[in-house]
């Protein structure tokens, strides 16, 4: 190992040698060109005449838009009104709630028995994904005396829908 860190020295040594020698002979210096005098290049650019025009000119046309209007449209978003209603009940659970989502993509759920309620906003794809299903819901008749069993209501006004009825579906329940 220590033969070759001498050998690398050595090398080292003499490139350091080479490098550091002046050259033989000087390199003579090209003398300046001379350049133009201004005066004598000739202009690349003539201006016009006075009065004379390369292109017709037209008049400018002004364009004016009327107003808009000012008064409310005839038909405004009802985002106060409510899009999906939903109320479940499990009696042997004491278990009421009620889930309704309006125009305006809230969602509001609230507990019926404990008067407790909580407020989702920005909601579109979940109410879109109840307008769709709901619908497609098979709500049977509840029997009676069954206290565990899940009975569902629901109201879609703009689809003018409303059906209740036993939640049987699996994975509604789950």
């Amino acid at each position: 190992m220590s033969k070759a860190i001498k050998i690398f020295s050595f090398a080292l040594l003499f490139v350091l040698a080479a490098c550091s020698a002046p050259a033989a002979t000087p390199t003579p210096a090209e003398p300046a060109r001379q350049l133009p005098a201004i005066t004598g290049i000739p202009p690349t650019f003539t201006p016009l005449p006075p009065g004379e025009q390369l292109l017709p000119t037209q008049p400018v046309i002004t364009v004016t838009q009327e107003p808009l209007p000012t008064a409310p449209t005839k038909t405004p978003v009802p985002f106060g009104d409510t899009a999906v209603e939903l109320r479940y009940t499990i009696p042997e659970l004491n278990l009421d709630r009620r889930l309704q989502g309006g125009v305006n993509s809230q969602i509001i759920l609230v507990d019926e028995t404990t008067g407790k309620a909580i407020k989702r906003a920005n909601q579109a794809g979940v109410l879109l994904e109840l307008q769709q299903a709901l619908p497609d819901l098979l709500l049977t008749a509840v029997p009676e005396g069954c206290t565990g069993c899940v009975q569902v209501s629901y109201e879609l006004p703009f689809a003018q829908e409303e059906a209740e009825g036993w939640l049987q579906d699996p994975t509604l329940l789950a």
